[in-house]
């Protein structure tokens, strides 16, 4: 009786701390124009992909914004942002402490600024050149499962 007593309170506290875990984070979700042309938010003669999700754990008290890449730990510590303006979870704004561009969520919707200075076509521009956009989880979830698909259907596109 005392070890299943002892399992389920080691089962409830892996459920807890796994819950802790993902308390104060929102992800940030990307898709990627591949053999392509990224017009507004188009993928141009290629087919999309999603690129790897970046998770950020929001600090309201400390106005501290943590960021990494889940599943890359190896390659990549989590990076800290002190800049930080935070009203809660789904309304904060940090900036790159190298001045780079302001970035965040506004309204539970991720967006990124280019410095001041930088205008709408050179921002367009800049962006067009990464060839990849953000979108919500459902589009994110929808391009993942068409991966194999998207790249055969491209190929097969390309030859006829």
């Amino acid at each position: 009786m005392r070890i299943i007593a002892f399992a389920v309170v080691l089962l409830l506290s892996i459920t807890n701390a796994s819950q802790a875990d993902e308390a104060n984070v929102v992800t940030e979700y990307t898709i990627q124009c591949y053999e392509g042309e990224l017009v507004g938010d188009e993928c141009v003669g290629g087919y999309w992909l999603t690129n790897q999700q970046t998770k950020y754990r929001v600090l309201i008290e400390q106005q501290i914004v943590v960021s990494w890449f889940p599943g890359l730990s190896e390659w990549q510590s989590p990076e800290k942002h002190t800049n930080c303006a935070i009203a809660s979870l789904d309304n904060w704004t940090c900036r790159y402490s190298d001045n780079s561009g302001i970035f965040g969520f506004r309204s539970g919707t991720y967006f990124y600024e280019f410095p001041s200075g930088t205008s709408a076509e050179q921002a367009e521009k800049i962006r067009e050149s990464w060839g990849q956009i953000t979108v919500d989880k459902e589009r994110w979830l929808t391009v993942q499962e068409r991966g194999d698909e998207a790249i055969l259907e491209h190929r097969h596109q390309r030859e006829n």
